[in-house]
């Protein structure tokens, strides 16, 4: 059982729309809320980021108004 990963050690996290900064590839990521850059599927470079919609006060906006 040494192979468990513990998913509260994982929690919480974000989800959204990620696009990437270098080859403008766009997908669905899931990733804890401390994460930075995530990995491009298509070009496979470290500069992807999730989407958060925020507002100009840096808060969410889910634009659902």
């Amino acid at each position: 059982m040494s192979n468990v990963t513990n998913l509260d050690d994982h929690r919480p996290h974000i989800t959204g729309q990620a696009i990437c900064r270098d080859c403008q590839h766009t997908w669905q990521a899931v990733a804890p809320v401390d994460t930075f850059y995530l990995e491009c599927p298509a070009c496979h470079k470290m500069n992807g980021y999730i989407d958060l919609n925020l507002d100009d006060d840096g808060h969410y906006d889910d634009m659902s108004d």
